[in-house]
């Protein structure tokens, strides 16, 4: 993201919090990391611009309206720190991102309030778009594609919830939540980035798709870096792995012929909460059943599936080869 697009995002969405006096916005402040410095009158956010990033990168490469796509970004901005706090309370995270989440700093009561505000922030940005040069139609659309998104991301917790105790389920399962994850997000996003350009219905539903699979990767590639134990594991991925929310890797030991290392897997799964310490016997047995190759081997058909995509979209400005590396730019960054 070019810094002068940065600094905009950070002025309109602090002035969008500043201007509202109780103390519920502060809480916000805090959770997106927004800090004023009066000496040289600047404000900055240290808070994740990637999913925003992804928005501004589709308007910038075909030639959208910036000024649409920034407040789109916002939008998204809210739309993901919404969805952080909710998980952080379900999932018992004390930390999000370098700072305390909010339950643990306020309690689950201010937080789950502040994450519902932060959802009804995401959709006024929208609905505050100026109607005299903008369709009252294609607002009513970002704002359609916001909430279908929400919808998308609960229906995907509903069924991750339901799997938490079983030790029945399968690829398909994982794959199906990361789906719908991934088009709550990312899907979300790639649509309201096409949406600042000059585009249609068709278009729209391929981005959609494109970032749905694309996002659906980098959530699997996520949960992947800490089976792996990589020091590049998200906290709230991590946080996930602990509470036994299932995963794709998981669902890949338990079809594998190794009855040995399934059982013994199913025994730590019967645990409460996991450990750290279970994480380096959850990684032996992942290794040594293929699990890890096989999750890897899906993060990279689902890297395909979503350039198939863009490649249905018929879009001229986008031939084969900026396609491949417009992908795999964004995969990079977004993971």
């Amino acid at each position: 993201m070019l810094e002068l697009d940065k600094k905009l995002l950070t002025k309109k969405l602090s002035g969008f919090l500043t201007q509202r006096d109780t103390d519920l916005y502060r809480i916000m402040e805090f959770q997106l990391g927004i800090e004023s410095d009066s000496d040289k009158n600047e404000t900055n956010i240290r808070t994740d611009f990637q999913l925003a990033e992804f928005v501004l990168e589709i308007c910038e490469l075909f030639n959208g309206n910036k000024d649409v796509a920034i407040d789109f970004a916002i939008s998204i901005i809210l739309l993901e720190q919404f969805i952080r706090v909710h998980h952080d309370v379900q999932d018992g995270n004390t930390e999000s991102g370098d700072r305390p989440s909010l339950w643990w700093k306020w309690g689950p009561a201010h937080a789950i309030n502040t994450g519902d505000g932060l959802h009804a922030l995401a959709r006024l940005v929208l609905l505050q778009m100026n109607q005299e040069k903008h369709d009252p139609n294609f607002i009513m659309n970002a704002v359609r594609t916001i909430d279908l998104a929400i919808l998308s991301l609960c229906e995907a917790e509903f069924l991750e919830i339901n799997l938490q105790d079983r030790l029945l389920f399968t690829p398909q399962d994982c794959l199906n939540i990361a789906k719908r994850k991934g088009a709550g997000l990312f899907g979300c996003a790639a649509k309201l980035g096409i949406m600042s350009t000059p585009s249609n219905t068709q278009v729209e539903e391929c981005f959609f798709e494109f970032g749905s699979y694309l996002g659906a990767a980098v959530l699997i590639k996520r949960d992947l870096e800490v089976i792996n134990l990589s020091h590049t594991a998200k906290p709230d991925a991590i946080g996930k792995i602990l509470t036994k929310k299932k995963n794709l890797t998981l669902s890949y030991v338990f079809q594998s012929d190794n009855l040995k290392l399934k059982r013994r897997m199913g025994e730590i799964y019967s645990k409460r909460i996991l450990s750290n310490k279970d994480l380096d016997e959850v990684k032996s047995i992942a290794t040594e059943t293929g699990a890890i190759d096989q999750t890897s081997e899906s993060i990279t058909h689902l890297i395909a599936k979503s350039k198939e995509m863009l490649s249905d979209s018929h879009i001229e400005q986008l031939d084969l080869r900026s396609l491949e590396t417009f992908t795999d730019k964004l995969f990079n960054t977004l993971t």
